[in-house]
């Protein structure tokens, strides 16, 4: 594995990294590597890297990244769904108030509110919050799912 990779798993493991990290964030915690290092290790290393480079990383959100492996958990989630007059679809989750989005087909509208769900627990979870007990399963291992 890479050096600099080492450097940031031992950094996220000591707490000296925030679990959703910028380039900015690796240099202030692993110095000692040229700019364009920085810029470039996160994205060549991330999932689904257009090079086909080991993936180490997540992209987050915009400009942050996570450790791939620290994603331990599976959240399972009951989805509902509303065809709506004007022909798009609507869907939310009712655990998690206010998650909600909407498609011009179902799967649009599963796929939006997924991508809805994960912000929505990340902040959850990044600010300490407790998810809520009820219409949620949480599976720490790793799961296939399927929809037939």
């Amino acid at each position: 594995m890479k050096k600099l990779a080492k450097q940031i798993f031992a950094a996220r493991q000591e707490g000296r990294l925030p679990p959703h990290f910028s380039p900015k964030e690796v240099e202030r915690v692993c110095p000692g590597w040229s700019k364009s290092t920085y810029r470039g290790f996160l994205p060549k290393h991330r999932a689904g890297n257009p090079g086909g480079e080991t993936e180490l990383f997540e992209r987050a959100a915009p400009g942050l990244y996570r450790v791939l492996s620290e994603r331990k958990k599976t959240y399972v989630f009951t989805a509902a769904l509303q065809h709506e007059e004007d022909g798009r679809w609507s869907s939310w989750i009712d655990a998690l108030p206010g998650c909600a989005a909407w498609g011009y087909s179902q799967q649009e509208a599963l796929s939006a509110l997924k991508d809805a769900a994960v912000a929505y627990v990340e902040d959850m979870l990044d600010v300490g919050e407790e998810l809520p007990r009820n219409g949620v399963e949480v599976i720490e291992a790793p799961v296939v799912t399927i929809t037939v």
